[in-house]
């Protein structure tokens, strides 16, 4: 009875000490100067590993969430491509300075376009414990001259622990999300206000 009431104490505060999130202060590689005066931002579809659809398009909401309470006004999905899959860093380079010209000239008329790419997402499954990693960078470039006005990178890890299997798969995609939210919140943050905050 005994042993197993500090069985269930050691899983407790295994399961506490697991099931939080660590993460690295956000590396700003570019930082904007005082007079950064871009008021539009359109969003391109994240780069990330082949077959991650979902999770790119579930970031790039979460990107234009985080915009909004910025205070960028939104733009319409149409400004990009809308079939446009999920593509790799490298597929992405090649296409940078054409999808760069061509927003500029779209109805909406954003004065940047945000690049973001998913640098690393992984899930390390344990016996017990399941920790994920992401890694997200974003880089913001005027559409007028191709100039990188700013660049931020963050990588976070969230851990799960449950004693069954199946509800680990669980609570990892879970954890998977929390990673992604808190990737893109620490991120978003190192960018300046935009035009409906700005005093």
């Amino acid at each position: 009875m005994k042993t197993g009431k500090i069985f269930f104490a050691a899983c407790a505060v295994l399961f506490i000490c697991l099931a939080a999130c660590s993460s690295q202060t956000p590396q700003v590689v570019s930082n904007p100067q005082s007079s950064f005066d871009i008021s539009v931002i359109a969003v391109l579809p994240v780069e990330c590993a082949a077959g991650d659809v979902e999770v790119s398009h579930l970031l790039k909401e979460k990107l234009l969430k985080e915009l909004h309470f910025k205070g960028y006004p939104p733009v319409s999905a149409e400004i990009v491509d809308g079939k446009m899959n999920c593509k790799t860093a490298a597929d992405g380079a090649l296409r940078r300075n054409a999808l760069t010209a061509r927003t500029a000239h779209d109805q909406a008329n954003p004065d940047a376009v945000m690049y973001c790419s998913l640098l690393e997402n992984t899930t390390s499954k344990r016996l017990f414990y399941a920790p994920v990693t992401v890694s997200l960078g974003c880089e913001l470039r005027n559409t007028a001259t191709g100039e990188t006005l700013w660049t931020a990178r963050h990588r976070t890890t969230c851990r799960s622990f449950d004693l069954f299997r199946n509800r680990l798969d669980m609570k990892a995609r879970g954890s998977l999300e929390t990673a992604l939210e808190e990737a893109v919140t620490t991120v978003l943050e190192t960018l300046p206000y935009g035009p409906q905050l700005r005093g």
